[in-house]
């Protein structure tokens, strides 16, 4: 996969178009395009709260949301050397990561 963190170490010291400055309100952007076409699960311990209307798709699309937050934490992670991310669970674990990352 071709993301920023790769390309950041690869041009460390070299002037580069890939320098970014990014608002916060393009970062909540982001969130929303994510909830929107993905779904929203905030995981507490024994218990999922479903938001979005996503209760009435059942366990199946439950499943298939966290796989994919899953998914795109688990890229982070390899990426950037970690274990894991802070968060209650996947989806909230991306939503602090891109608040929280250097851009």
């Amino acid at each position: 996969m071709d993301l920023y963190s790769k390309r950041k170490k690869a041009v460390e010291d070299k002037p580069t178009a890939y320098r970014y400055n990014l608002p916060v309100e393009f970062k909540n952007q982001v969130l929303h395009i994510w909830t929107d076409s993905i779904g929203y699960l905030n995981t507490v311990p024994r218990q999922t709260t479903l938001y979005a209307g996503l209760s009435r798709l059942g366990m199946e699309r439950v499943d298939e949301i966290c796989g994919l937050y899953a998914e795109m934490v688990k890229v982070l992670c390899d990426e950037h050397g970690k274990v894991g991310l802070r968060g209650n669970g996947p989806c909230n674990e991306l939503f602090q990561w891109l608040i929280e990352a250097e851009t």
